[in-house]
Parts: C-alpha cells; structure tokens; sequence
C-alpha cells in the first residue's frame, strides 16, 4: 500500500530561481511537482521525504533560454494498492450494478454485484445494496473494507476493482459514523 520509493528526474529553473537558496528553490520546485501526481507503474506520490545535496547535479545551461536542467535523486512515498491486498474505503455512489468508492488518492474503487455475498440485493427505491435480512445497507459516506481484485494504471489514472465476498470484508461504518 505504502511505500518508498527512490527516483530521478531533471527539470528546468528560470534564471530568476538562481542565487541564494538554489537548493531550497530546487526541493520546493520538485515537492510542488512530484507530490499529488500519479507515476506510471508506481503509484500516487504522497510527500517527498528525502533529497540530499549530494543528489543535486550541478545545472546545465540552456544558451537559448538562460534555463538551467537540473537533475536530482530523490526519495518519495508513494500509495499503490496491490491486489489481494485489504483497502478501507467510503462508498461514494450506488448502482443497480454495484458501488464506487474512495480510499485517499485512489477515486472510484468499483465493487461490482457479482464481488458481493449473494444475499445483496439492489433497493431502487433508496439506492442501496441491502442483506436478505435487512441487517447490512451499503450507501453513500458509508465505510467498506474491501480486497482488493484488480489494478490498472494508465496515464493519468488507476482503476482498481474490489470484493467484499471475504470474511472480515464488507461494511465496516455506517454513513453518519
């Protein structure tokens, strides 16, 4: 789920970063580009936790621009959920086919009907999943612990595919908890 990762990457300063505090420009600068962002094959970027000096190439100056390419190793925490993997998620909305949900940076997590105990059954009327029994209502804001079936990352975006027919799986909070 969480985990740290080291990378590399060069990028460009305008000549008006140069001066006192480069090093504090350059991990400011890669802090507002790396964090929040989805990095193929690795997951979401939580928080830059380490950066060195000694990992800050000297710059090469563009003649063109007066732009200098920096290149920095750095260490970053990312999120990735695996499969067969335990997620806690809130559930954001309810189909006829399923439910989607959030778990922190991973939006629209889907449960489809058939991941589910065969006891659910869709309610129309007040768009829910509900139990035979009447015990057990998944409805937006409500918390699931799910597993995790499949992920798929592309540009931009991952999917990922979740089951509640586990045991320990399912609603873990009610909406209003």
């Amino acid at each position: 789920m969480f985990y740290l990762k080291t990378l590399e990457k060069d990028f460009m300063l305008e000549p008006k970063d140069l001066g006192p505090g480069l090093k504090e420009t350059i991990k400011r600068r890669l802090t507002q580009m790396m964090e929040g962002t989805l990095e193929p094959d690795l997951g979401f970027v939580i928080a830059l936790v380490g950066l060195d000096d000694q990992h800050i190439r000297p710059g090469r100056i563009e003649y063109e621009t007066g732009q200098v390419e920096v290149w920095v190793k750095f260490t970053v925490m990312l999120f990735r959920p695996f499969r067969n993997e335990i997620l806690d998620a809130q559930v954001t909305t309810v189909t006829d086919m399923g439910f989607f949900a959030d778990a922190g940076p991973v939006q629209g997590i889907y449960v489809n009907k058939h991941q589910m105990p065969q006891d659910y059954g869709f309610d129309a009327q007040d768009n829910v999943w509900r139990t035979s029994d009447m015990e057990v209502e998944i409805r937006p804001g409500c918390g699931v612990r799910m597993r995790v079936v499949g992920v798929d990352i592309t540009p931009g975006r991952m999917n990922v595919v979740g089951s509640i027919m586990d045991d320990y799986t399912g609603l873990i909070s009610g909406e209003t908890d």
